[in-house]
């Protein structure tokens, strides 16, 4: 074979894939055209893949509290519950003041958890050797807790 023959060959072969990716584009029922004519000027139409995004519903702000772990997340629930006037957790069966301090200590357990994943043990000096075990682990976490809670207590009257 010369190389036009060959060359030949492979235009035949390109035309037969493209009528065939035509045919099937066709009988599976895609647009035809995305083109239009306009005051005798064709215009090409945005195709449907260049089209926005539909409009996110921004109420639902449930996917903020996947990057805390599950315990923070029904918190979170908890707090996204509608509850009706006068039930325990309605704003006005509880002070302002305690209300407030609730919402310190959420922010302070997040912020205590966050950095506590990102360094762990770095209140921890090296000198001192200390080979923990995840229950060690826990009874530390634990005193820091209710360390934070005691200071939150003395700082908000």
């Amino acid at each position: 074979m010369n190389d036009d023959e060959l060359i030949s060959r492979r235009k035949k072969q390109n035309a037969d894939r493209v009528r065939a990716y035509r045919k099937r584009k066709k009988d599976l029922g895609a647009m035809p055209s995305t083109s239009t004519v306009q005051s005798g000027k064709r215009t090409r139409k945005a195709s449907e893949s260049r089209w926005p995004p539909p409009p996110m519903d921004n109420r639902n702000h449930k996917g903020v509290t996947t990057a805390l772990p599950a315990s923070w997340v029904r918190i979170g629930y908890r707090m996204e519950r509608g509850l009706t006037v006068g039930e325990v957790g309605h704003r006005s069966s509880h002070s302002l003041d305690e209300m407030h301090k609730r919402k310190q200590l959420l922010h302070v357990c997040i912020l205590w958890y966050l950095i506590s994943r990102a360094c762990p043990f770095s209140y921890i000096r090296y000198s001192e050797k200390v080979k923990l075990t995840y229950d060690s682990r826990k009874v530390i976490e634990e005193k820091l807790t209710r360390e934070l809670v005691t200071r939150l207590d003395q700082k908000i009257p």
